[in-house]
């Protein structure tokens, strides 16, 4: 059963999106029923609602939990500083490992490789030793663009630092960015396989069922670029969706008939 809050709002958003349909009332319900029913000028509709997303990249690493390890180390290095300067110093840091490369790298880079604390120290003293004149902000670009050489752990892909006038006190933040990967079109088919072993267990009698997938580009294991198109499916759903929440935009899978 679909207990989430969020997924009731991805549903009634989505509904309203989809062309000729008209929605009289629609509910969550209980297994062995799909996730919810609206009732419609269509009649009544069972949907299955599940959540499109990878977990882990090409390399298996989480971005998630890298998000969280940089912001544990950035937070250590804030600490460390504001131990050893009472300057305002404005930080933020770029990892590597917080892009999610979808590709396979020889060598793939993780938080979890290192010590934070260890992290966090060299951080914090690289601060100290390279802070600007009052007002005013350094970028620098790791490795450097023009030796190719490393001032910190490759893991970091640049950092700002600032010397502020207007904050209260020290502030270091990771700045994270990911590369939307290519919808995988034999891992949707394989879930699609999966759902379409669910509806002979449905007791209501519907008008049709429908099975929406919901990405996000507010979540960096939801996002995924749509570029290459969408394959031609099986399955015994009446209607196949990809719900873009947050784009507002919905894709509806083709099935191959006969």
């Amino acid at each position: 059963m679909a207990d989430s809050p969020i997924e009731k709002i991805h549903i009634d958003e989505f509904l309203t999106l989809v062309e000729g349909l008209e929605v009289y009332e629609s509910d969550r319900q209980c297994p062995p029923e799909p996730d919810f029913w609206a009732e419609t000028n269509l009649g009544l509709i069972g949907i299955e609602h599940t959540r499109l997303f990878k977990k882990v990249d090409e390399n298996g690493i989480n971005p998630v939990e890298e998000e969280g390890l940089a912001n544990d180390i950035m937070q250590k290095a804030e600490d460390i500083f504001k131990s050893k300067s009472n300057l305002k110093a404005h930080v933020s840091a770029s990892f590597y490992s917080t892009m999610s490369f979808y590709r396979k790298l020889e060598n793939p880079p993780s938080l979890k490789k290192v010590s934070k604390t260890t992290l966090a120290q060299q951080i914090a003293s690289f601060v100290l030793e390279n802070l600007p004149s009052l007002g005013e902000y350094k970028y620098f670009e790791n490795p450097d663009p023009y030796t190719g050489s490393y001032f910190l752990t490759p893991l970091i892909s640049s950092i700002n630092i600032g010397n502020s006038k207007e904050l209260d006190s020290a502030s270091f933040f990771p700045v994270s960015a990911h590369l939307v990967p290519s919808l995988e079109f034999s891992q949707l088919i394989e879930k699609i396989k999966k759902k379409n072993r669910r509806p002979k267990n449905y007791k209501r009698d519907y008008s049709q069922i429908w099975l929406v997938f919901v990405a996000s580009p507010f979540n960096i294991t939801m996002d995924f670029n749509f570029d290459r198109g969408l394959p031609e499916i099986q399955s015994t759903f009446d209607r196949v969706f990809i719900y873009r929440h947050g784009d507002q935009k919905y894709h509806e899978l083709q099935q191959i008939t006969g």
